[in-house]
């Protein structure tokens, strides 16, 4: 929430929240200027979600990029904050960071910067396919623990 709240009406912005399913907002198509008023509606969201099982976090990617190339901003950032976790409905979560790296690059096509943000650690292969997911998408990989 203090991150939405510090965002100045030059923004545009959307929040999204995975795990087997996929929650978004604004229910909109298109990110929304960061109002007073807007602001308080995301946080009201964000302070609403309630996790869940599963990481299918490319669907989530994807509706990102979709929303970062309808903003009218010219300098576009994704933050991609998770463990890494690629527990979803493939064979093997190799198998998904490999389908999703390939997936979420393809869509993106430099339309925005992804910026991948690994919380509270998780494995060596999680941390890898954040940094190659940053790394292919002009951003930049970082680790936090909370």
């Amino acid at each position: 929430p203090s991150t939405i709240s510090s965002l100045t009406e030059e923004f545009g912005f959307a929040v999204l929240f995975t795990d087997r399913g996929l929650l978004h907002w604004p229910v909109t198509e298109r990110p929304v200027k960061a109002t007073e008023g807007i602001k308080m509606s995301a946080i009201a969201f964000v302070n609403a979600v309630v996790g869940g099982l599963g990481s299918c976090d490319q669907a989530g990617l994807l509706r990102a990029v979709r929303y970062a190339s309808l903003s009218s901003v010219p300098d576009r950032a994704i933050f991609y904050v998770s463990d890494g976790g690629g527990t979803c409905s493939t064979p093997s979560e190799d198998a998904y960071w490999r389908e999703t790296i390939d997936a979420v690059t393809a869509a993106n096509n430099g339309t925005a910067r992804l910026h991948s943000i690994q919380v509270n650690g998780g494995s060596q292969a999680a941390e890898a396919f954040m940094r190659e997911l940053a790394e292919k998408n002009g951003g930049t990989f970082h680790q936090v623990d909370l």
